[in-house]
């Protein structure tokens, strides 16, 4: 095949433009402005009775026929059991389709790429599925010349994707000896290398691979050779194999840093810098909404070939009725135009992100220790109880909506959190004496919840087995009173008997001890050394309390702002009911996640809460990978990521 047959083959497949197509499930005529479905096989597994309503592409290369199917979506849908494949772009293949310039190009290699991939794919697929079904692959299925029929199928991609008999995800850059060193390496190196490398994979960098396997119901691996990995089902996919025998590891360490120092973080990824992904599928297969913020922070690390494709995907995941044709093309508008419908359906995680006007642009360094996940802007996780009084309404753009008023900020307690978990924990109990005393109640709801995230009334069952709690009451009065020079022992000693210092409170969010949390994701949620403990001060019975806050301004500007928890709201990593934010003037100036309820007193308000655009997208094009530097390690610091 020369230049011209390779253009000419293009155009048939592509453009099309003088095709009157058929469906060849109904029989009726497939318009121009309705999404097109079309998918294929390959005439060596078809029948005779099915090869003569298809259109044949010969692949002489592999002696083979592509046979492809004409349809509805709707008659897709009804009708045919299909496979859809997820796979990134051949470089040569996205360069021709974006420029539809062959002056640079061996138009026939392309056109053999085009060809041969989907054909030996297929081949692959039917050694492992025995069921009949049909292929769905954007080389073959997206006419990519005819631009008002193919923003039709982007748009259909979703439903594509979600009504799909299973999505497999092609990873033309993984080999069968990483999935055999994550199970079967005899190190714990090896299996963190072994994960590492999966994670590694371009297909984790792409937004559109990421917002379609989100979709996907029950998603397949197939590997660089165009075999399948087997031991995944609709039950347990890939995803949870490579979180759960990342968090083995981490647990067996007791420390997530030694995992992410084996692997060199930073030249090489692991599962959690690939983003909530695995939960956000999860959720959507029990129908549950993808949120504004999770979406965002999953897709805004990710690449594009166009800039205006990430639109495409964050439409594609959160629950919205907006087309990317409605939206302004100012992007940072574009945001809040979705923003604010999220908003109105009740999703509140776009008062939660950190705004672009409050962070500093991430430079390289920061973009490679992130991997795909935009740490800095929200990192709460999927939400998991909403919030009790919905309904938000608007003035002027801005939203207004119920909170519970706690209280003023009255003052700031800063704590160094570079000392080691057992110092920190020092520190706090300090603090949290100076407001609680040794009245236990309240300083374990202090200390335990707000200020480690845990579950007081966990807490207090494990105190009142044996004699524990008249030993911490005996132990605290030392350590406010100060007649111990011993106080290690004594802070390991209450981290023990509280559960801060091991797992017996049963958290299922982290293989960490909250201590170990507090001073890894729990300091991310706290923005790093942004993170201060600020005494909030009850109007009503004038009471103090002390919260975790993590502040986006200087103290002169936090100082007397007001202190609001949004009532049943839960994300993963928050209490029901703790995530709230300080305003000043309607302006958010820091954050907080673990601020349970503090006194009795009634502080139902409505608050307007000026919105700011989140941070535009800042793809990471960073390929991991390429270098197995192991004693290398870059550690996150976000609070360089914050403006003061």
């Amino acid at each position: 095949m020369d230049q011209t047959d390779a253009m000419s083959f293009f155009n048939s497949l592509w453009s099309g433009s003088n095709k009157t197509l058929v469906c060849n499930h109904c029989g009726e005529q497939i318009s121009s402005e309705e999404a097109l479905a079309r998918t294929f096989t390959i005439k060596s597994q078809m029948d005779t009775e099915e090869k003569l309503c298809a259109e044949e592409i010969p692949v002489p290369t592999l002696s083979e026929v592509i046979l492809i199917y004409h349809r509805h979506l709707g008659c897709l849908f009804d009708s045919t059991p299909y496979v859809a494949m997820s796979h990134v772009w051949h470089e040569q293949v996205a360069d021709l389709q974006y420029r539809r310039d062959t002056t640079v190009l061996c138009a026939d290699d392309v056109a053999n790429i085009v060809r041969e991939v989907p054909c030996r794919i297929y081949r692959g697929l039917t050694t492992v599925f025995t069921e009949d079904f049909e292929v769905w692959h954007d080389y073959i299925s997206v006419p990519q010349w005819q631009p008002s029929l193919k923003s039709q199928i982007i748009q259909a991609i979703p439903r594509i994707f979600k009504q799909a008999l299973r999505t497999v995800a092609y990873l033309s850059d993984i080999e069968a000896r990483s999935f055999d060193a994550m199970r079967e390496s005899s190190s714990s190196e090896g299996v963190c290398r072994g994960i590492s490398d999966i994670c590694n994979s371009r297909w984790f960098s792409r937004v559109w691979t990421a917002m379609e396997l989100t979709q996907s119901r029950d998603l397949r691996i197939m590997l660089k050779d165009f075999s399948l990995i087997e031991g995944h089902s609709l039950n347990y996919s890939p995803l949870e194999e490579l979180s759960s025998s990342w968090n083995e590891q981490v647990a067996s360490h007791a420390n997530a840093h030694v995992a992410e120092q084996m692997v060199g973080m930073g030249h090489n990824l692991v599962p959690w810098q690939l983003g909530p992904i695995g939960m956000i599928r999860i959720l959507n297969l029990r129908g549950i909404r993808t949120m504004f913020a999770s979406a965002h922070e999953l897709l805004a690390r990710r690449c594009v070939t166009v800039p205006r494709d990430f639109f495409y995907g964050l439409l594609g995941m959160v629950k919205t009725d907006l087309t990317e044709a409605q939206l302004s093309l100012d992007n940072r508008e574009a945001l809040l135009q979705i923003a604010r419908n999220c908003i109105k359906q009740d999703d509140l995680s776009p008062l939660f992100m950190i705004p672009e006007s409050a962070q500093r642009e991430p430079d390289e360094l920061t973009l490679k220790s992130d991997g795909y996940l935009d740490l800095c802007t929200f990192a709460m996780g999927c939400e998991f109880a909403f919030p009790t009084f919905r309904g938000a309404r608007f003035d002027s753009g801005d939203p207004v909506i119920m909170t519970e008023y706690i209280g003023e900020a009255q003052c700031f307690r800063r704590v160094d959190w570079t000392k080691g978990a057992t110092e920190v924990l020092f520190e706090l109990i300090r603090h949290t004496l100076e407001y609680t005393g040794l009245a236990i109640d309240a300083f374990v709801e202090t200390l335990g919840s707000r200020l480690y995230g845990q579950k007081h009334e966990k807490i207090l069952e494990r105190l009142s087995e044996g004699d524990r709690l008249c030993q911490i009451l005996t132990k605290l009065d030392a350590i406010s009173e100060k007649t111990s020079d011993d106080m290690g022992d004594i802070t390991g000693w209450i981290a023990e008997a509280m559960g801060l210092s091991n797992r017996s409170l049963g958290n299922v969010e982290t293989p960490l001890s909250p201590m170990e949390f507090l001073v890894g994701h729990g300091g991310t949620l706290h923005l790093g050394g942004r993170a201060a403990l600020v005494v909030v001060r009850c109007s009503s019975c004038l009471k103090n309390f002390l919260l975790l806050v993590g502040l986006l301004e200087s103290e002169v500007n936090v100082y007397g702002a007001k202190a609001y928890r949004v009532p049943g709201l839960r994300y993963q990593f928050t209490l029901e009911g703790g995530a709230g934010f300080l305003l000043q003037n309607g302006r958010i100036v820091g954050r907080f996640i673990w601020a349970i309820p503090t006194c009795s007193c009634p502080k139902l308000e409505e608050v307007k809460i000026s919105l700011t655009p989140p941070p535009l997208p800042r793809p990471n094009n960073y390929r991991y990978g390429q270098q197995q530097q192991i004693n290398e390690w870059h550690r996150i610091q976000l609070e360089t990521r914050i403006k003061c």
